[in-house]
């Protein structure tokens, strides 16, 4: 609806305020927005060099994470950045950034360690759904399945309500 040299110029502008906050280390406080909605604004347009600058972005998973609670999301974009770099395949280093994709996975994955269900299960009963479900989601598939069904009985019996129907 905009055209091209308009969504471009907005484009540039959100990047500006992404740059703004990178630069300030991502403090408590960063918008919504650049830690929810700039990476599949990203994706969206292709820009996959902001994509892994995302992605590769330790200090910007640290607020993610403190925010949500888990890791899911940052290993969401990471994923969607490994699988944008397979589809182009004739990136420059193309060993090396996938390399790189799978080191910062696997921090993410060790820091997430374990997540007992009862803690999901707590999250949930004290109304932090989200958080409850940031935290076992970032688990292995099984684990997953087991941590959702932890937190839905949890609600069922604090009388909470039903699950999300984001499950």
């Amino acid at each position: 609806m905009l055209g091209r040299r308009e969504l471009d110029r907005w484009r540039a502008v959100l990047h500006g305020w992404a740059e703004e906050w990178r630069g300030r280390g991502w403090p408590d406080g960063t918008p919504a927005y650049l830690l929810h909605g700039y990476f599949p604004m990203l994706r969206a347009a292709g820009d996959l060099d902001r994509m892994l600058a995302c992605a590769l972005d330790e200090v910007r998973h640290d607020r993610l994470q403190e925010e949500t609670g888990g890791v899911s999301e940052a290993l969401v974009e990471l994923r969607a950045t490994g699988e944008e770099v397979l589809e182009r395949g004739d990136r420059a280093g193309l060993v090396a950034t996938m390399l790189r994709l799978g080191f910062r996975r696997g921090e993410l994955t060790r820091r997430a360690g374990d997540t007992p269900v009862e803690l999901a299960a707590a999250w949930a009963a004290a109304g932090r759904i989200d958080r409850a479900t940031a935290l076992v989601r970032s688990e292995g598939l099984l684990e997953t399945v087991h941590g959702l069904c932890a937190i839905a009985h949890r609600l069922v019996e604090t009388g909470t309500g039903r699950p999300p129907t984001s499950w």
